[in-house]
């Protein structure tokens, strides 16, 4: 349940660093919403669309709106740039929703 999810501050602390991690290694600062400016050997974005469109689903229902934001300008940067335009896929499922999520979910 997100709710019991979000009531703790420990798993919610880590959660937040697993996302900053998992963007670090694709070269993505996410606190300063940029790419990392001198990314080491293999700190570059693994064409994992699936794995930032589940960090994106993940910080839309976690409701973390920092994260998301951060998240969607790395998928605009990625898109427009390694993916020169082209839409984020699984297999044959557009995954382009990430790029629409908004918060807060509830009026």
């Amino acid at each position: 349940d997100v709710q019991a999810l979000k009531g703790d501050p420990e798993w919610l602390d880590r959660y937040r660093e697993s996302v900053r991690l998992a963007a670090a290694a694709w070269g993505w600062d996410l606190e300063r919403c940029c790419r990392v400016p001198q990314p080491q050997p293999g700190q570059s974005w693994t064409h994992w669309d699936v794995r930032l469109a589940k960090m994106c689903r993940s910080t839309f229902l976690l409701e973390e709106p920092e994260l998301l934001a951060s998240l969607q300008a790395f998928a605009r940067d990625l898109q427009a740039n390694e993916k020169r335009g082209e839409s984020f896929f699984y297999g044959g499922i557009c995954l382009d929703e990430l790029l629409y999520f908004t918060l807060p979910r509830r009026g």
